[in-house]
């Protein structure tokens, strides 16, 4: 379960929201609650693509709603990386530091740097692992939105000092020629092929060692270090998470093994992990099929409850973060408290001792 900010959701409901479209048409069955829209919070990946799945279910190609949504993704929407790369010294510095940190982006897609010896060609090309449709807009949405970062990064494209050419895995659509995305390309100072068989940034030979204009080695190094920090939470929660996963996994074998099928607590524990720590008990239960009534009383006939379960999923991941090493603070805010000192009391009741003990003891053994 790898968790990413809700801004890209956010971005997407803003452009839907042009189509005619309500946030609730977007969200719909992704878990996502109506005010995280309006919050600074994680979400699943699962659950971004679950939006960009109701997106394409009201719109029609996949390239050209991929185009339009893609141009919305300025450089600002990425945070302290969009700064980070806004002060690399060259081009090649902002490319190796996207490749490093892409984790903290919203996007989907590898982002490869070919380098070609004979030709001395080199290019940016953009992969995304998905198939399908949705492969489709969120290869054609990468695309676009690199090429936004690429314009903020080189302001000079757009006086035609560089012979780059995009090149776009998609036909041409109708109407282009006097459209918003083809005045993006003639205001970069880009030529542009459509059907090219890849989506990529070519003829950047000459400009990947030149010198960005808002180069700064202090910021970009301060914000290199912010960025391996947000790193660094974010593997440690995918971590824990795909431990506990495994750890149910696992069980799941044992259960097998002895023809018994998965009781509801354990299944409702596996989909708190899927869908996220801040689901509501409403949300868990539609995804299993089925009302909160009928899930309460399941819970109930095993002798536990809808609290129980998800208090044993929130202690299971914070004993794995304070033994991580992972501040009381963060882990508070990782397990859906709304400030430390809730969290606190509720883990020693748990475990009868403070996090703060907890994770002494821990890290002394």
């Amino acid at each position: 379960m790898s968790q990413r900010s809700i801004t890209s959701v956010q971005i997407i409901c803003d452009y839907a929201s042009g189509l005619g479209l309500a946030p609730q048409d977007l969200i719909a069955n992704s878990a996502i609650r109506s005010e995280q829209l309006q919050q600074d919070c994680q979400i699943d990946e699962q659950q971004e693509l679950q939006v960009i799945n109701n997106l394409l279910s009201h719109t029609g190609s996949p390239y050209e709603t991929g185009m339009e949504l893609g141009m919305r993704y300025q450089l600002t929407s990425y945070g302290i990386f969009g700064y980070a790369l806004l002060s690399s010294s060259t081009l090649r510095q902002a490319i190796t530091f996207g490749q490093q940190y892409l984790a903290l982006t919203y996007i989907f897609s590898e982002l490869l740097l070919i380098e070609e010896a004979e030709s001395q060609q080199a290019l940016i090309e953009i992969r995304c692992p998905l198939a399908g449709d949705t492969g489709k807009l969120l290869a054609s949405r990468d695309m676009w939105a690199v090429l936004v970062i690429m314009r903020e990064l080189l302001p000079e494209l757009e006086q035609g000092k560089h012979n780059i050419v995009v090149e776009l895995d998609m036909p041409e659509p109708d109407g282009f020629a006097g459209s918003l995305q083809a005045k993006l390309l003639q205001q970069a100072g880009v030529n542009w092929h459509f059907n090219a068989g890849r989506f990529a940034f070519a003829g950047l030979s000459t400009l990947l060692d030149e010198p960005l204009p808002k180069a700064n080695a202090m910021t970009a190094q301060l914000c290199e270090q912010q960025c391996r920090e947000l790193l660094n939470q974010k593997q440690t929660v995918q971590s824990s998470v795909e431990q506990l996963s495994s750890t149910d996994q696992s069980s799941s074998v044992k259960q097998s093994a002895s023809s018994r099928p998965p009781s509801v607590c354990e299944q409702v524990r596996n989909q708190i992990l899927t869908l996220g720590l801040t689901s509501s008990m409403e949300q868990v239960a539609s995804s299993m099929a089925r009302t909160s009534r009928t899930l309460h009383r399941q819970l109930h006939n095993e002798g536990s409850s809808w609290r129980q379960v998800r208090d044993d999923v929130r202690l299971g991941l914070a004993e794995a973060f304070l033994k991580q090493a992972l501040s009381i603070e963060v882990t508070a805010e990782r397990l859906g408290y709304s400030n430390s000192a809730n969290f606190s009391h509720a883990f020693k009741r748990w475990k009868g001792v403070t996090p703060s003990v907890y994770r002494k003891d821990s890290l002394n053994e």
